[in-house]
């Protein structure tokens, strides 16, 4: 179950998930919508210790109200900026280990950060809080378009930059995959794919087998 986008949503979401048992409630550990009270365009920089502090807060208060565990996910960034500190898997580790939340694991989402941080993506995964994974989010990222100054018709690929585009998986989606099930054991993977629906079943098979070889 997603997490909403506003207090007054947040509420009846955390209802929601009573009336159907839900197994728990996912939120993006993001600055905009409710998680941390701010509101895209950000008036100016929010300092670390700030977002730490309100991410703490805000999830240990629906924490304590949900009747299913609170998942934080981790969220992509391709571009350098005062707020990369979100995608820090320190920053991510010190939130969820101050509260009783646990661990959303998106891998797209992880492949865009290591590449902004110039980091191998295994050794960025590695040092989240794995001990309170939950689920998996698995999708296709794409090399990042730059949008070149004063034209808005075509974009050219940023080397070394990645997008969380959803598209369909790649190989090396798979193989990443397959390392990480070796790594940790999360209760739940979850296909995060919206577009060609031709291409569905050949990615859920494939994901099937790499399952089956993991067990």
């Amino acid at each position: 179950m997603a997490w909403p986008r506003t207090t007054r949503w947040a509420a009846e979401r955390i209802a929601r998930a009573r009336r159907l048992s839900a197994f728990w409630v996912s939120t993006h550990l993001e600055l905009a919508w409710s998680l941390l009270g701010y509101h895209w365009p950000f008036p100016a920089l929010v300092p670390r210790p700030v977002a730490r502090r309100q991410a703490v807060r805000v999830l240990g208060h629906w924490a304590a109200k949900s009747p299913a565990p609170i998942l934080a996910e981790n969220m992509p960034r391709s571009h350098c900026g005062g707020h990369a500190y979100l995608v820090d898997p320190t920053f991510i580790t010190q939130v969820i280990k101050e509260t009783s939340c646990r661990l959303l694991l998106d891998m797209a989402h992880a492949r865009v950060s290591a590449a902004l941080l110039e980091q191998p993506v295994r050794a960025y995964i590695e040092r989240l809080p794995l001990d309170r994974l939950m689920e998996v989010h698995v999708s296709g990222p794409r090399p990042r378009v730059r949008r070149q100054q004063l034209s808005a018709a075509r974009g050219a690929p940023d080397p070394g930059r990645l997008a969380a585009a959803h598209e369909p998986l790649q190989d090396e989606d798979y193989e990443l995959l397959a390392w990480f099930l070796g790594v940790a054991r999360p209760r739940a993977v979850t296909l995060e794919y919206r577009q060609d629906a031709t291409m569905i079943t050949e990615q859920l098979q494939r994901l099937r087998q790499v399952l089956d070889r993991s067990e």
